[in-house]
């Protein structure tokens, strides 16, 4: 089966920064990253964002991964809603979700992506993403995978063409 959209998921970084169960551990929330990011959508996927900070990285995103628990049934319900919705709705696309609220949470992935729609996802949070954006920590691991990929000759995509993400342009 063809993808929807052109690009892909380098997740070696990622790799390299968790032990290989860890890793394991965490492999169904990779694949429904990278079914979203191909895709469109993938029930396990919310709100994925700009991250601001450090706002000298251009291209650093962040995505909400449905957490294994909710913070409250309003959450709960959120999540449900948004795989129902969409289970049934084949040709539905991360940006036509203005039936739904896109839900979030404080589990998720950190990533770059670059001008060919590569998604390098090099972080990711179990809780406490949105705490731990802030975090001195964090901000430097960000800051060089930043330098690491502009010196593997990697341009990251442009804040004004990540509103496209998912737009025609990027179809197969």
């Amino acid at each position: 089966m063809k993808n929807k959209y052109k690009g892909s998921v380098n997740t070696s970084t990622l790799k390299k920064s968790l032990n290989e169960k860890k890793f394991n551990n965490i492999s169904k929330k990779v694949k429904s990253f990278e079914n979203f990011w191909l895709n469109g959508f993938s029930p396990n996927t919310g709100k994925d964002v700009m991250t601001w900070y450090p706002d000298d990285c251009i291209g650093n995103r962040h995505i909400h991964l449905k957490p294994e628990e909710f913070f409250d049934s309003k959450q709960k319900q959120k999540w449900n809603n948004w795989a129902i919705k969409n289970d049934s709705d084949l040709e539905f696309n991360y940006l036509k979700a203005n039936s739904i609220e896109i839900p979030s949470s404080d589990t998720g992935f950190l990533y770059f992506v670059d001008k060919y729609r590569v998604a390098y996802i090099y972080l990711y949070f179990q809780n406490n993403l949105h705490f731990s954006l802030k975090n001195n920590n964090i901000i430097q691991v960000t800051r060089n995978i930043d330098k690491k990929l502009e010196k593997e000759g990697k341009i990251m995509m442009s804040q004004d063409k990540q509103h496209k993400l998912f737009s025609d342009c990027w179809l197969n």
